[in-house]
């Protein structure tokens, strides 16, 4: 098992972008008026601009002062223009007082079919709130040549789903409550996100690989997780009251790893493995729903408990465990013992300070 942790960490690690190197900062402020050159003397004055003109290797900053929304009927901003790549990344980031301060920036489709359409990769999307499309947030063409990461987001107030389309995302430390799914996509890394109040699944993948690792799904229509495909790794999630499964896997023929996960109170099944191969185990699975593993081969690796006490308030975003709760932590070896504490139990609990949406998502990487 500790193998098992260190090889995630590191797949997750490695898969992140680094904000060392040297970035060129550029600046758009939507409430400025007229058209400048992304300098901090003369800022784009739109955003569509500053996607337009921005080169490899620079970091966008977004005054936070007022919301960015597209001109017209356009359907919200395009990126089709300038790739990054490796040491050459293209930052999208809020900003209050200074570059990467940590201020947060909104981009308001106001109406409009998406907030943005993303069809080249090399982006890191920061510090923003994406709010106000008739359809899905966000959508892309971005294959797995390319990549995009969103990180400390909040997507709100989406007729359709959050993300949508493409493959490879990766979207860690974020909020996301839609009307469709949070996350509709090929294949991605999602780690120690927030989703909450969806319309249909939290995630839902189609391909492989995706790594769904410390993330809290509470209360979707459907179903928590979703894989259409092979070579699942879900570890240390909390999943908590969905309409169809906590976790549903269609497995063709590869293994999956589902592992250390709390499943409370889903309509159907806490785990649903329809399939050829997995793996499973030290699962907490708790309330309605039993589980059901069909297929060849189903190896269980053991450790599963039931009937614990539930959170100490999940209706309100509290996801600790109940502080009488007592576990057997030999069950749980991947998140070290799930007791009752205060800062994570599987996934990293929502804390309703800071934030892009008024909330913590993520906490750092050590506390996986």
């Amino acid at each position: 098992m500790k193998k098992l942790k260190l090889f995630l960490l590191i797949v997750i690690m490695l898969s992140l972008p680094v904000n060392g190197y040297c970035l060129t900062e550029k600046y758009c402020d939507c409430g400025d008026g007229g058209e400048g050159d992304g300098s901090a003397g003369d800022p784009w004055a739109t955003l569509q601009e500053a996607f337009d003109e921005v080169s490899a290797g620079e970091r966008i900053n977004i005054l936070s002062t007022t919301a960015c929304q597209p001109a017209g009927s356009s359907g919200g901003f395009d990126i089709d223009t300038t790739v990054g790549s490796g040491a050459n990344l293209i930052y999208v980031q809020g900003y209050t007082s200074s570059a990467g301060d940590g201020g947060i920036a909104t981009i308001d489709a106001n109406g409009e079919t998406n907030c943005m359409q993303v069809d080249v990769g090399g982006y890191v999307f920061k510090d923003l709130i994406f709010t106000g499309s008739t359809g899905d947030a966000i959508t892309t063409n971005v294959t797995s040549s390319d990549y995009c990461w969103f990180e400390n987001i909040e997507i709100t107030d989406a007729g359709g789903d959050g993300i949508s389309e493409g493959d490879y995302w990766y979207v860690y430390g974020s909020e996301i409550s839609v009307t469709g799914s949070a996350l509709t996509v090929s294949s991605g890394y999602f780690y120690k996100n927030y989703i909450h109040d969806c319309g249909n699944d939290g995630i839902h993948t189609s391909f492989t690989p995706t790594v769904s690792v410390g993330n809290i799904i509470d209360t979707v229509t459907d179903n928590g997780i979703e894989a259409d495909y092979d070579f699942q790794f879900m570890v240390g999630n909390t999943i908590y009251n969905s309409g169809g499964d906590n976790i549903y896997i269609i497995s063709a023929e590869y293994s999956n790893t589902i592992i250390d996960n709390i499943l409370n109170t889903a309509t159907e099944e806490n785990l649903d493995i329809d399939g050829n191969v997995a793996f499973y185990g030290y699962n907490n699975l708790n309330t309605n729903g039993g589980t059901a593993k069909s297929g060849t081969i189903n190896i269980n690796l053991g450790g599963e408990e039931t009937g614990i006490p539930d959170f100490e308030d999940a209706s309100s975003g509290d996801f600790n465990l109940d502080t009488s709760t007592t576990l057997d932590n030999t069950a749980y070896p991947i998140a070290g013992g799930l007791t009752a504490q205060t800062d994570e139990q599987g996934a990293v609990p929502y804390e309703e300070t800071g934030g892009a949406g008024g909330g913590t998502y993520g906490g750092s990487f050590t506390n996986f």
